[in-house]
């Protein structure tokens, strides 16, 4: 490893349309000690010759062309070439603030094993684009300890779950072995991070929104059927019960806050069973939508704990019911009204 360097691993597959501006806001960091790697997940558009474009112009970039594997496989491939003694991600339709690295890499040098910032999410439809920063409730030095205190909060405020607004000791990485499953396609960037959580004994939370996550309505809108979507959410959450249970602090605001999460998971569960691309019978559907329902921490759950919008508490209280036939309307008729308005945005 490379005393001061910072490896940006940047996974790429058909984002042709937003690769530039990606590249551009890494070449650009102020903290010019970077190496930027581009692993091309094998795209089928013009992604590939974009990146080996960047890289005969640039001799920080380094490009290696893959089948398509997914992303975790892409960022394990990265990490395994990573030279830096630092190292950040970023996905590929995103994009970074100027000082995204520099203003992390401060903090990180003041005896921090991790530094986590606070971020943007850029929201575009018919040409209008809306920024919503995301900063955290709590920040500066913590402990171990004020960290897993305070894990459900982190959680609730999504600061923990993606890899992109943070900045990684390589040592950590590499004598723990810490690597992305690969055998699940959703999920992977929080399980990454909660092994690595287990190895740090100083977190940074930063103050600032270094990290522009875009969020395009109409793509938003027509994103595919995630298959085996209720699993992986139990893996997630069992995960996550583990590694806060390890101290015994899976207790008071923890547990709400997670539970919280949770449940939100449960309900995008179900609506994912109506997802027009999902192929599922509504025989498959009741079924799976029985699965759920009979979900152990679901059944355990106080409806009058969960504080999401009116019309998810009226969705928790028919699946503690179990009245399958009246969920199975409620989300039948909010995926017509999705699909109106997927012809609007169109």
């Amino acid at each position: 490893m490379e005393r001061d360097l910072v490896s940006i691993i940047i996974p790429v597959y058909n984002t042709e349309k937003y690769l530039k501006r990606c590249i551009d806001s890494a070449r650009n960091q102020t903290y010019r000690k970077i190496e930027i790697i581009l692993i091309n997940d094998g795209s089928t558009d013009k992604s590939k010759d974009i990146c080996d474009d960047y890289c005969s112009k640039d001799k920080r970039i380094k490009v290696v062309h893959n089948k398509n594997s997914g992303v975790s496989s892409t960022r394990n491939c990265g990490l395994s070439l990573a030279n830096g003694e630092f190292v950040q991600f970023a996905d590929s339709d995103d994009y970074l603030d100027i000082h995204y690295t520099e203003n992390m890499l401060r903090k990180m040098k003041l005896n921090s094993d991790l530094v986590i910032s606070g971020y943007n999410i850029v929201k575009s439809s018919g040409g209008q684009t809306a920024i919503t920063k995301n900063n955290p409730s709590i920040k500066g030095d913590i402990s171990k300890k004020e960290f897993k205190e305070n894990f459900g909060l982190f959680f609730s405020e999504s600061l923990i779950n993606s890899v992109c607004n943070k900045i990684y000791r390589n040592e950590i990485i590499r004598k723990q072995n810490i690597v992305f499953r690969e055998e699940i396609n959703m999920g992977e960037d929080l399980l990454f991070n909660l092994e690595y959580f287990k190895h740090c004994d100083k977190i940074n939370i930063l103050d600032e929104s270094l990290y522009n996550y875009t969020d395009f309505v109409s793509d938003s809108l027509t994103q595919s059927y995630k298959y085996n979507y209720y699993n992986v959410q139990k893996l997630l959450y069992n995960d996550i019960r583990k590694f806060l249970k390890e101290d015994n602090y899976y207790t008071g605001h923890n547990i709400k806050f997670v539970e919280n999460v949770y449940i939100e998971n449960i309900i995008n569960c179900i609506d994912n069973l109506f997802h027009t691309n999902s192929l599922l019978g509504k025989r498959d559907i009741l079924n799976e939508m029985l699965e759920i329902v009979n979900d152990t921490y679901l059944s355990a759950y106080q409806a009058t704990q969960y504080n999401g919008s009116f019309r998810n508490r009226i969705v928790v209280i028919l699946a503690k019911n179990k009245k399958i036939e009246l969920l199975f309307r409620y989300f039948q008729i909010k995926s017509y009204l999705k699909k109106l308005r997927i012809k609007n945005v169109r």
